[in-house]
């Protein structure tokens, strides 16, 4: 679901987000920032099938110690986690660049039942020059989850929910301190 919505950017063009997107510094920035990511390691940049361009990145990450009474009495949660995240882009016609987000951490309570998608568009402003960044995010269920800790799903899409718009944010500013 949308969760940044058209946030300008005078100051950037498509070009130049088009330009830095592929920077490793971006992606670290947006990391460090955003998850406290550390021990980042990236592939290089490789094409796939559709006209995208992805790489993985590989981190640990602390985790959000915040959980409801009756859920900690079940699951063990760490305080932190080994994480993939694998981004891809491409450009969208001449007007828009999107780039695709998709992350599993791995340490968690059935952290391996679930991904984090997310999308980042950047579109060419209709008039006075910049940019338009948007966000949607999802939490993807690859697994079920056993009955007992089925209170998890709604937990963990709450707070993926609540979180999204602070992560765009991070995004945008991890672009912006590198485009020219």
């Amino acid at each position: 679901s949308l969760v940044l919505d058209s946030v300008a950017a005078p100051e950037l063009s498509l070009d130049g987000v088009r330009e830095v997107v592929e920077e490793r510094e971006v992606l670290e920035s947006y990391l460090k920032e955003f998850s406290g990511a550390y021990d980042i390691e990236f592939t290089d940049w490789f094409n796939v099938p559709g006209g995208l361009r992805a790489c993985r990145a590989k981190f640990h990450m602390p985790v959000p110690q915040e959980v409801p009474a009756a859920l900690a009495r079940l699951v063990s949660v760490p305080e932190t986690s080994a994480a993939t995240m694998v981004v891809a882009h491409r450009e969208c016609g001449d007007d828009e660049e999107l780039v695709m987000l998709q992350q599993v951490t791995h340490d968690v309570p059935f952290g391996e039942n679930f991904r984090v998608q997310e999308a980042v568009s950047f579109r060419r402003a209709a008039a006075g020059g910049g940019v338009v960044c948007s966000k949607w995010t999802t939490v993807k269920w690859i697994k079920d989850l056993p009955w007992h800790v089925s209170m998890i799903r709604p937990i963990t899409e709450s707070k993926t929910m609540a979180k999204s718009p602070e992560g765009g944010q991070a995004f945008l500013k991890a672009v912006r301190s590198s485009a020219k």
